[in-house]
Order: structure tokens, then C-alpha cells, then sequence
């Protein structure tokens, strides 16, 4: 039996799915908006644990992913005067 799902971004944790499906076959999305991350190599990683095994682990995947968001606003300070891209 699966019980969640950690997914993790550069090591934050993203979101937790829950799930009470027994099935050995669930499925489980996130999105992430990449535009709050810095340009570069990113990792993202997911767990999917189960109460039958201690709540350890029982399968791992981690990828890595690279984001370009060009000249994208990261961040504005209120009343800003001028705006440079």
C-alpha cells in the first residue's frame, strides 16, 4: 500500500500527494513555476512512502532539470519608478 508522495525541488519540498489507493500503480502531478527559480540546473526529486514499511522510503526518483527564463521579472519592490529588462 502507497500512502504519499514527497516531491522536492533543490531539495524544498514542492507538495505531498496522499493516497489510500492499495493498487500498485497511482499517478501524482505537480507544477512548478520555474520562473521563481534562478536560471541554471535545478534537481527535482520524489518519494513514495508507505505506513507498511515505517513510513521509509519504499521508491526514489530523482532528474535534473535546466531553466532559461531569459529576462524574466524575479522580483518588484513596491513603488518602483523604473523597469530595466
Amino acid at each position: 500500500r502507497l500512502d504519499g508522495t514527497i516531491m522536492l525541488v533543490d531539495g524544498r519540498k514542492v507538495t505531498i500527494v496522499y493516497s489510500a489507493v492499495s493498487e500498485a500503480v497511482t499517478r501524482a502531478s505537480v507544477t512548478v513555476d520555474t520562473t521563481q527559480l534562478a536560471d541554471g540546473e535545478h534537481e527535482f526529486a520524489a518519494s513514495v512512502h508507505s505506513t507498511e514499511n515505517n513510513n521509509a522510503p519504499v521508491a526514489l526518483l530523482q532528474t535534473r532539470f535546466t531553466t532559461n527564463n531569459g529576462r524574466t521579472v524575479q522580483l518588484l519592490r513596491p513603488r518602483f519608478r523604473e523597469l530595466y529588462l
